[in-house]
């Protein structure tokens, strides 16, 4: 969980960087970098099986991280589906 949260905050700063030096890189990097957390979150971390707290946590961090990845592809010109 803790690697995940450390992976989506520098969101803000990627994407100030990659449009200050003209490199989409930077976000692309990016969105598969999270991408990789959350997979590892995922197989590690029980969702539904958990306590309340537990669980709405880890719903939010999910929830955070589709948007951020969501919007890391926007800004790269590429479409998400909406369920998978």
């Amino acid at each position: 969980e803790i690697e995940l949260v450390k992976a989506l905050a520098p969101f803000p700063d990627i994407v100030r960087s990659s449009a200050e030096k003209y490199e989409p890189s930077f976000i692309a990097r990016f969105a598969v970098d999270v991408a990789q957390k959350f997979n590892k979150f995922y197989f590690d971390c029980k969702i539904l099986g958990e306590e309340d707290n537990v669980k709405n946590f880890r719903l939010t961090l999910t929830k955070a991280t589709q948007t951020v990845i969501k919007n890391a592809l926007s800004l790269l010109g590429i479409k998400t589906p909406e369920k998978m």
